[in-house]
């Protein structure tokens, strides 16, 4: 684990599609996606919430490309 980074459970296919996620020098946690940021929280927010959240963002990205007839719902 890199010097800075929350442990959190990623998957390899949350890795793959480029999650990753660190805290910085006051352990502020930031959710990256290719290196850029997606969400910010404080050091506080527990770990199941911030699975959750990562789980929601992955859902509306889903969504955002989702096709008719996909299955998940239109925007």
């Amino acid at each position: 684990m890199n010097k800075g980074e929350v442990k959190l459970d990623l998957t390899t296919e949350d890795r793959a599609n480029g999650f990753s996620i660190v805290a910085d020098d006051s352990h502020n946690i930031t959710l990256l996606k290719w290196g850029k940021p997606v969400a910010w929280f404080s050091a506080v927010l527990p770990r199941e919430a911030l699975s959750q959240l990562l789980e929601l963002i992955k859902f509306c990205e889903r969504k955002k490309d989702a096709k008719p007839g996909s299955g998940l719902p239109q925007s």
